[in-house]
């Protein structure tokens, strides 16, 4: 699918951490969507000039909405986190190359090198200490 920019409307969202938010927006995206894609979110406040990009969590079974999960760290994401069931959002997308479900369950190990097991794998391996 060609990226677009298109304008949205909030469905739901939930903050399901602290300031970590889910939210869901019905939008023409989903139809050509796929989680690990991302879509770029642009704020109301024209002072903000670059747009947000925050990757595609799910799309819905009937290929309507597609759900976000992001965090709160700047007056972007803070004004997203304002944003109740209706509200317009305007977004780009859908950018990057996405995964299938079956692909993001059963990740082939030769393109996940960057995967939990392999980065603990080479820090075993390397001695290393601490955080990667």
């Amino acid at each position: 699918m060609i990226k677009t920019k298109v304008i949205g409307r909030v469905f739901r969202q939930d903050e399901i951490a602290d300031q970590i938010y889910d939210m869901w927006i019905e939008t023409e995206l989903a139809q050509g969507a796929r989680p690990g894609q991302f879509v770029c979110v642009y704020t109301k406040n024209a002072a903000a000039l670059l747009p947000r990009p925050i990757s595609i969590c799910e799309v819905n079974e009937e290929k309507t909405m597609l759900r976000l999960v992001y965090r709160t760290v700047g007056t972007g994401t803070n004004e997203f986190a304002d944003y109740h069931a209706g509200t317009e959002i305007s977004l780009l997308g859908p950018l990057g190359n996405g995964k299938s479900s079956r692909e993001a369950c059963f990740p082939d190990r030769r393109w996940n090198r960057y995967s939990a097991d392999a980065a603990a794998f080479q820090r075993d391996q390397k001695g290393w200490t601490g955080l990667l």
